[in-house]
Parts: structure tokens; C-alpha cells; sequence
């Protein structure tokens, strides 16, 4: 996609010029959920390693979408929200494993 304004050749997908920042697509911005607060969420009390990778991620949206790189940002809000998820079902399995033993340890000693 070419500028109207000065020429330069720029990427389909960006909204604004790389040289002179002219905006090239009428195209309001959206808001992105960065998924940062699940993110943080999940690496306090679920699964801290699959967490830490969703806090980058999310951290990676508003800078990706504050350049003009839309779907760069989109991609890291869904790897944000994907690493989140992924890490609250270990943690809620690992907790669910957790009660089960104790629930049946408590069982074989009451017996």
C-alpha cells in the first residue's frame, strides 16, 4: 500500500505511513483486550511458568498496537489468552489432584 501523501511504499496492514505517519486506512482502532489481568491472575495462583509466558505476551499488545501493527497485536493478545487458559487448567488439575489425595488420605485414616 502506497501513501497518498508522500508515496512511500508501506506494509497492507499498517495503518499509517512508516515515513511521514499520514494515516492509510480510515479504519477506526479498536481496543484489544490484552488479557493481562488473566495473565497475572493465573501466574499468582494457578501455574507460574505457563503464567510468566502469558505476561509477556499480553505485555507485547498495546506496544504492537501503538505502531500500527494490528495484527501483531491481535496474535499476542490471543497467545496471551491461550497460555492463560492453559495455565489455570493445570493449575485447577494439579489442585483437583491435590484435594483428591487428601480427601482419600483422610478417608484411610479415619479407617
Amino acid at each position: 500500500m502506497y501513501c497518498r501523501k508522500c508515496g512511500t511504499q508501506n506494509d497492507d496492514n499498517a495503518y499509517k505511513c512508516v515515513r511521514c505517519s499520514e494515516l492509510l486506512q480510515a479504519v477506526a482502532l479498536k481496543q484489544i483486550d490484552n488479557n493481562l489481568v488473566l495473565a497475572i491472575f493465573v501466574t499468582i495462583l494457578c501455574c507460574l511458568p505457563l503464567g510468566v509466558v502469558g505476561i509477556v505476551h499480553a505485555a507485547q499488545v498495546n506496544a504492537k498496537a501503538q505502531a500500527g501493527d494490528i495484527a501483531g497485536a491481535e496474535e499476542s493478545a490471543r497467545k496471551a489468552r491461550t497460555w492463560s487458559l492453559w495455565a489455570l487448567g493445570i493449575g485447577l488439575a494439579g489442585f483437583t489432584v491435590y484435594a483428591l489425595i487428601a480427601i482419600g488420605a483422610t478417608i484411610a485414616e479415619t479407617r
